[in-house]
């Protein structure tokens, strides 16, 4: 299996070639949209997983955003991060990762409960932890978002 930030910079045709890539769009292709800067995306994993291409059909940007016990998170999140692929708890992620570069605190606005968040800035990749607001040391979601200029 290739890890999803091999993905960058390959065309989509050199893509369809990978096993791990085509278990993960399923069968959708790249759409078009003029508005979005000439650019075509792929949606798929119901919503929870966007990949960008630029006009020539390299992949640009590819985005994760899932819940930290989905099977596409544990397998794909996990190729990057070893440590991800056992049950994963704040503590954990503070432990192997470090300090996060940037945190977001919790907040109660009227009617809306915003999460918390630690965020990890990498070469490659950036990962957002949202944190559980009924439970500090719980992962609520998960954002792995991967682009060569990360």
């Amino acid at each position: 299996m290739t890890k999803p930030t091999q993905w960058l910079n390959q065309t989509y045709q050199e893509l369809v070639h990978d096993s791990s890539f085509m278990t993960v769009i399923g069968g959708n292709v790249p759409q078009f949209d003029e508005v979005l800067d000439e650019r075509h995306d792929i949606v798929c994993c119901d919503g929870h997983v966007n990949m960008i291409f630029d006009r020539d059909y390299r992949l640009k940007t590819l985005i994760f955003s899932l819940s930290p016990d989905s099977a596409v998170c544990v397998r794909y999140i996990a190729a990057e991060l070893t440590f991800f692929n056992q049950s994963t708890v704040i503590h954990d992620v503070l432990n192997t990762l470090g300090e996060p570069d940037e945190i977001g605190k919790a907040k109660k606005l009227p009617g809306l409960i915003k999460k918390g968040w630690l965020r990890y800035n990498r070469e490659f990749y950036r990962i957002t932890f949202s944190i559980d607001n009924s439970d500090p040391d719980k992962i609520a979601d998960v954002r792995f978002s991967a682009s060569p200029n990360n």
